[in-house]
């Protein structure tokens, strides 16, 4: 059985009328949950922690077991471990240029300040 045109056309217009109907309903419900959600946000006070005391002398360790990491961690800044890396590549490449020499008199000067033709101690 094959409807007329406009009879297909009728049925595909009451859908259309349903689903905008059923997603304005759902516009509603979603933006009286996004208002409810702004109001809790807003009357959540900021947590501020002034000042935080350890007391070490009052621990009571019996067992102390795990590792200890000294050095690079997971956690680093990624942009602070690219400095990091840059200048140990340009310490590989010239291991002298902060190094410090000790003069027979105490005196201290750094080679990269003066460098290595550059003035020696002043007498």
């Amino acid at each position: 059985m094959n409807m007329p045109h406009w009879q297909s056309v009728q049925v595909l217009w009451a859908e259309v009328q349903r689903l905008a109907q059923h997603f304005e309903q759902r516009l509603v419900r979603l933006e009286e949950e996004n208002r409810t959600l702004k109001e809790m946000i807003e009357r959540i006070r900021p947590l501020h922690i002034g000042n935080i005391t350890y007391k070490v002398q009052e621990l009571h360790v019996k067992e102390l077991s795990g590792t200890l990491n000294i050095g690079l961690s997971a956690f680093a800044d990624p942009e602070q471990l690219e400095k990091w890396l840059a200048k140990q590549e340009q310490t590989a490449e010239n291991p002298l240029e902060d190094a410090e020499v000790q003069f027979g008199d105490g005196e201290e000067q750094s080679e990269g300040a003066g460098g290595a033709g550059g003035p020696g101690p002043s007498a």
